[in-house]
């Protein structure tokens, strides 16, 4: 049998009772460390553990999970299709601007706060426009913090969830770059959704992001100001958190956006590169742990 999921008490626990009845492969993710117990611990190792990153297979052997490899996320890189009216409608509403996008659910560690900053910064110049793809509910109050800020060039889509894969796909068709704004993730499969129409993605110089953004060669990787660590409420997952300062966000979607010849060279090498991330190529090799 193969699951899917993150390695959070809960999910753990549903390992646990997998194991009383078959032998499995867990596929797994996690942000952080998770509490377990020593029982608990040993029960979850009779179980096959693939991480979907290094970084996801670095915080679970710190908590004493035997992890036996990494494949990472992946995804149909062939499937382009999009909403075309919906695509002319956004593109209208851009009005020819340089896009910066986003999507992410509106969790703490996401650091929606920090993009808004940064498109806060951006605004001085004109030119810039940002597209949000998020919810209205959830830990920060968006539409609160953009008119705090002052920003103009922005929409909230608040449809994150909700709207179809054609038209989040016209999205990433859209977008002259794609931003991962979060302080932490198990993988980040946004990029490789932007990768899909060989946007560049700019993130935080930090695992797993740097496990799949090549600095000036498929995207930009900024500097971390360190590392935190947070525990959500009514949570057993401590989330490691690469800090970082919005400025260096700001800093490194500014440079991107104005130099043309490095946008068109990133563009073209993730033209190439994206095939590395091709689901077909990748997820294949979860057979060999399936006996």
């Amino acid at each position: 049998m193969l699951c899917i999921g993150t390695a959070n008490k809960t999910t753990i626990k549903s390992i646990r009772r997998l194991i009383l009845h078959n032998e499995i492969v867990f596929y797994a993710t996690t942000e952080g460390r998770a509490e377990i117990t020593r029982t608990e611990l040993q029960e979850v190792n009779r179980a096959t553990i693939i991480a979907v990153s290094k970084f996801v297979q670095d915080k679970l052997q710190e908590v004493g999970v035997h992890v036996q490899g990494v494949i990472h996320h992946a995804i149909n890189m062939n499937e382009r299709n999009v909403d075309g009216d919906f695509y002319r409608k956004i593109k209208t509403m851009t009005d020819r601007r340089k896009v910066v996008l986003t999507v992410s659910a509106n969790h703490h560690r996401k650091a929606l706060h920090k993009l808004l900053r940064a498109q806060g910064t951006l605004e001085q110049k004109p030119g810039t426009f940002l597209i949000v793809h998020s919810q209205k509910d959830g830990y920060y109050d968006l539409q609160e913090r953009v008119k705090a800020l002052g920003i103009n060039e922005i929409w909230l889509t608040n449809e994150f969830g909700t709207m179809n894969e054609a038209r989040l796909r016209a999205l990433y068709k859209l977008c002259t770059i794609y931003v991962q704004p979060s302080n932490s993730e198990g993988f980040g499969l946004p990029i490789l959704e932007a990768f899909r129409f060989n946007k560049p993605v700019i993130a935080v110089n930090a695992p797993p992001f740097n496990e799949i953004i090549e600095n000036n060669s498929t995207g930009i990787l900024f500097p971390s100001s360190g590392t935190d660590w947070h525990k959500p409420t009514e949570t057993d997952l401590n989330v490691e958190m690469h800090e970082y300062d919005a400025r260096a966000l700001s800093n490194a979607i500014r440079s991107l956006l104005g130099n043309h010849q490095l946008l068109d060279r990133i563009e073209q090498q993730i033209d190439e590169k994206k095939w590395n991330w091709n689901a077909p190529n990748m997820y294949p090799r979860l057979l060999e742990y399936l006996n």
